[in-house]
Parts: C-alpha cells; sequence; structure tokens
C-alpha cells in the first residue's frame, strides 16, 4: 500500500495496519503527514506509571519513556494529555488542553512537553476497558503550532478506521501480519476468511476444529452458516451488510452476532465478529473481503455488575439483569430469579436496549460479553 494522499487512504492503511508488517508505523506517519504534525502516536494504557504500548513516530532519542515514567506521567493530575481524555472518538485538542490548564497546574508535564517539543496536538480514546484505554493522538512542535480546523477534520475522519483496526488487532492477537503470509495454519484465533462472493478462502485450524463440531457453525458448498436457524438468520444478515459496505467503500463497524447451538441453545453460544478488510492485494491470491472470528465468552461473576454500572450507566438492576442475560437467561428465568413479573423484567431490557444501542437478545449477549 503506497502513501496515503486522501482521508480515504488513510482510512485504509489503518484498518490494514494490524495485517501488515510495520503497519501501524505507516499509519501513524501517513496520520501525521496528512495533519500536517511532526509525529503521530498510538498508546495503551492500564492506569499504571507506563503506557502498555507507546508507538511514536520520528521520535529522537531513546530517553522518552524513561523520562515519562520520571514525572509519573500516566497520572492524570501530572499529565494534562491523561486528564484531558474524553469519551471514545471524542477528538481532543489545544482547546481542550488550555481549559484543563486553567483548573489546575501541570508543572512538570510542561517541561517535559517543552523538552519533547511536543506541546500542541491532538487526541482520541479509541477503546476503553476496566482501567484501560487505547488511544490515537497526533504530537506537534512548536514548529507546527497548534492544530487548524482542516487537521482536525482529518483527524476526526479517520478515528472510526483506527478503532476498528484496534478491534481486529486485538481479536487475531496481534498475529495480523500471519496473513499476510497466508500463515493461517500457525495463528492461534478461530478465524475464517470470506471473498467477496462469500465462499471461505481460508480459515485457521480452530476455526476448523469450530466447523468440524458443527456445535455453532457449519459449512456447506463453500459457505458458513449457523447451526440455529435462528443465529443463522442474523449470521447472514450481518454479513450481508458488511459485504455491501466493502463493495461501496464504506469503512463497516465490525457486526457482533452471538451463535446459538443447533438446538436454539442461548446459554451456550459464542461470539461472532465479522470485519469489513480493506482494499490490499494479499499473497493469498483472491483478495479476502471479510474476516470472521470466533470468540468463547467469558465467565461472569457479580463484580462486574460495578464495570456495568460505570461504563454503560446501568441502574443497579438493569446492571445485575444485563449480567443474567449475558449467561444466558432468557425473561422468565430472569423474573423468576428476581421475584419480579416478567413484564417488569421487559420494561428494564427495553432501557437495556436503548442504553446499549442493541435490538435484541442475541445483538445485547454478544456485546456484552465482548465488553466484558
Amino acid at each position: 500500500m503506497g502513501r496515503a494522499t486522501t482521508v480515504q487512504d488513510l482510512r485504509e492503511t489503518f484498518l490494514a495496519a494490524p495485517l501488515t508488517q510495520g503497519g501501524w508505523e505507516l499509519a501513524l506517519r501517513d496520520m501525521a503527514r496528512l495533519t500536517n504534525s511532526a509525529r503521530g502516536q498510538l498508546i495503551a494504557f492500564d492506569g499504571g506509571p507506563i503506557f502498555t504500548l507507546d508507538i511514536i513516530t520520528n521520535l529522537d532519542g531513546n530517553d522518552f519513556q524513561r523520562k515519562f515514567v520520571e514525572i509519573n506521567g500516566g497520572n492524570p493530575n501530572v499529565n494534562w494529555r491523561v486528564h484531558c481524555s474524553g469519551e471514545p472518538l471524542e477528538l481532543i485538542y489545544e482547546h481542550h488542553y488550555d481549559e484543563a490548564h486553567k483548573r489546575q497546574r501541570f508543572d512538570l508535564y510542561d517541561d517535559f512537553a517543552h523538552d519533547a517539543d511536543m506541546s500542541f496536538g491532538m487526541q482520541a480514546v479509541l477503546q476503553q476497558e476496566r482501567g484501560s484505554f487505547f488511544g490515537l493522538a497526533t504530537l506537534r512542535t512548536r514548529e507546527d503550532g497548534p492544530s487548524s480546523e482542516d487537521d482536525r477534520a482529518i483527524f476526526g475522519g479517520i478515528l472510526t478506521a483506527a478503532q476498528t483496526a484496534v478491534r481486529l488487532q486485538r481479536n487475531l492477537a496481534h498475529q495480523g501480519s500471519l496473513l499476510l503470509a497466508g500463515a493461517l495454519e500457525a495463528m492461534d484465533a478461530s478465524v475464517i476468511l470470506l471473498n467477496r462472493y462469500g465462499r471461505m478462502m481460508g480459515h485457521t485450524r480452530c476455526a476448523q476444529a469450530a466447523l468440524s463440531s458443527q456445535s455453532h457453525l457449519r459449512s456447506a458448498n463453500g459457505k458458513i452458516f449457523a447451526t440455529s436457524p435462528r443465529s443463522d438468520r442474523k449470521l447472514q444478515a450481518a454479513i450481508a451488510r458488511v459485504h455491501k459496505a466493502v463493495e461501496r467503500g464504506d469503512f463497516p463497524t465490525p457486526q457482533l452476532v452471538w451463535l446459538e447451538t443447533a438446538t436454539d441453545d442461548l446459554a451456550a453460544g459464542v461470539i461472532c465478529e465479522i470485519f469489513g478488510l480493506p482494499r490490499q492485494d494479499w499473497s493469498l491470491g483472491e483478495r479476502p473481503h471479510l474476516l470472521i472470528n470466533l470468540k468463547q465468552p467469558a465467565q461472569f461473576d457479580e463484580r462486574h455488575v460495578a464495570v456495568l454500572r460505570e461504563a454503560i450507566g446501568f441502574s443497579p438492576s438493569e446492571a445485575e439483569v444485563a449480567l443474567q442475560l449475558a449467561k444466558g437467561m432468557d425473561r422468565e428465568g430472569i423474573a423468576s430469579s428476581r421475584q419480579v413479573s416478567p413484564e417488569t423484567v421487559h420494561t428494564q431490557m427495553k432501557h437495556i436496549y436503548r442504553k446499549t444501542g442493541m435490538h435484541n437478545a442475541g445483538e445485547l449477549i454478544a456485546f456484552l460479553r465482548d465488553m466484558l
């Protein structure tokens, strides 16, 4: 893939990043260049004193991380960039940094940023979880000056693609570059690749085991189907939505489908996440359009109630109902366990759907299990 010259190109570069050796560095360099910034940065932060992942382009010297740790740079009371962290995909820039300085002093980080010549820039949280986040940023020098409206429009225009790329990177357990070599058999993830006609053109050993067991998926005439008729309707619709978006050159949001068993057992399902792939010529020959990843759900306990309340804004009862749904309980079972009427649970579920943007139990279960 060549140098990005448009926002569309840059989105494709980010979507290809998890699948290409050195892909993130290329995407960050192109982002910096198109936004007239000296540096691009991708970070993962878990609330400790250092970033667990920190890729910065065009950074001179090797003592950046050491100095960052020395000033406790991960502390939001020290670092105005961390202090200004917003909601996922919310664009933060110099205006927000100035407002933070009106509220308190950040002398240590001001000196650090001055010495590193990165006192201006833009940033956004791409993915936020319990006590951690993935973030994207441009780090601008004194010569670059503050970002312009055009710079911010370009940066804001790539955030969804960058967020999808981070999700894909995590789903593939950082093995995406193996796709480039056609080395699907070497991957640990349960991955299936589909071509533009929806036919399988490759899969990992883990995915083959899932297909062979036919517990949730089966294959016929080169295509995949859910073994549950109810799940299959949702799966085929999700595949079609992503296919159409890829054909249009759009960048579809990954689709989550909860795959029940052949006997429609809602509780014994797996998460199926469908990604549209960027336009790129790989050594696999025919270009794959879709990547399907199967994930086993996590086990939940009551500790997750607090997570749901904090992350989504559920009330205590909504969080408990959502957790029971994530465990696969139906409405009647939830009502019985909570000693309330099914109508009460139905009302709570409507609130839960509205707050999460989901439309049915299968979508909600996949969303909750993926988040938790």
